[in-house]
């Protein structure tokens, strides 16, 4: 289900125009979504929705795809290992889910970074952008990360309540 909304998620967001995944950065949510639910298991699904997508859809463009399934394993992976590490007395703790999703965008945001600069190095590729293109990243998509620190962990938290999800 978390993969078929990976999919479909961007799908609808690009409704609002060309660039409305830069800037709300639809493939996120699922990956995180599947780091709470599922635990570490959960970066599976961040390293599959990229590849998944581009062969149904073509989007992420190729360069970017590899970058993305980096970023968005991390996502699943930093989420579910955050949330197990700050798991509290209550089990759907919004504020650390809150606190996960935050760390785990640090993570897949750090990743992103980190590739870039090896594409860049290891490949010789010329043009490749720097860890600058991680700022101009966050700075486009700071809707969506706004999106994700509040619907996140609230999704997290009512599918906890009507017990769906192993690790929520």
């Amino acid at each position: 289900m978390l993969l078929a909304l990976g999919v479909l998620l961007p799908q609808v967001f690009h409704v609002f125009g060309p660039d409305a995944g830069k800037l709300f950065l639809p493939m996120h949510i699922p990956a995180l979504l599947a780091g709470l639910m599922l635990g570490m298991p959960g970066s599976a699904v961040g390293l599959l929705i990229p590849p998944l997508s581009f062969l149904i859809t073509g989007m992420p463009a190729v360069p970017l795809v590899f970058l993305m399934v980096v970023e968005l394993g991390f996502y699943g992976l930093a989420s579910g290992v955050f949330n197990k590490l700050l798991r509290s007395r209550e089990r759907g703790s919004l504020p650390r889910i809150v606190l996960a999703v935050l760390l785990a965008q640090l993570c897949g945001r750090a990743a992103y970074a980190i590739m870039l600069l090896l594409f860049g190095t290891l490949l010789g590729l010329r043009g490749v952008p720097g860890p600058e293109a991680v700022l101009t990243a966050v700075s486009i998509g700071w809707p969506g990360v706004l999106i994700q620190l509040a619907l996140v962990p609230a999704l997290v938290r009512a599918l906890h309540k009507i017990k769906v999800g192993l690790d929520a």
